[in-house]
């Protein structure tokens, strides 16, 4: 099973990610997390240009991205096969919302991702107040980078609710990233539970 949570910067999913993965090791699953961009070379690349690359080398990110998710994706596969379930930390939502920030074409963005395979299941943590993001951003007390801003943590949130629309086939819900932690972990818990007895 391929489970992803994705979300826009300070929804939490990143947390939510490895309690939920805690919470299902505790029901019995074998569970391996995962994130991208991924530790391998593209993904080692991708953070490095994120965290200080040229405007020239942030041209390339969109190609970078595709190449490390296709590895991932045989990855995951793998470890799917073997029975593992399998929990990554942002998928190709991430691409076509961050990429479109700054400035690709969403259309075309969504294309080069149409042809990955749908995750079995996709948990999009987000909220409807871009307030609530900007107050945990703020408070880890480090400097907001371009993607922080008010505009465009507000048109990550705009763009992330139009996720079922860009990939019709994929099982995605939606959580309430204000909700108590608990809360969303035991909601994401009991619906993969009733997934895996299908």
């Amino acid at each position: 099973m391929i489970i992803i949570l994705d979300g826009p910067d300070g929804a939490g999913k990143t947390t939510l990610a490895k309690l939920l993965e805690q919470s299902l090791r505790n029901e019995g699953y074998d569970t391996l997390f995962t994130c991208e961009p991924t530790k391998t070379p593209y993904g080692q690349e991708i953070r490095r240009i994120l965290a200080g690359g040229t405007e020239e080398e942030k041209k390339d990110l969109t190609k970078m991205f595709v190449r490390d998710r296709a590895q991932h994706v045989e990855d995951m596969k793998k470890w799917s096969s073997e029975g593992k379930t399998v929990i990554s930390d942002r998928y190709r939502y991430s691409t076509v919302v961050y990429q479109h920030l700054q400035g690709e074409d969403t259309d075309e963005l969504i294309a080069l991702n149409r042809d990955f395979p749908s995750p079995d299941i996709t948990f999009i943590v987000t909220t409807d107040d871009v307030e609530v993001l900007l107050s945990r951003i703020t408070s880890r007390g480090q400097a907001l980078d371009f993607f922080e801003t008010k505009n465009n943590l507000t048109t990550a949130i705009e763009e992330y609710s139009k996720m079922k629309e860009y990939f019709p086939s994929d099982n995605i819900i939606f959580l309430d990233c204000s909700k108590a932690l608990e809360e969303n972990v035991s909601v994401m818990t009991d619906i993969i539970k009733e997934w895996s007895r299908r």
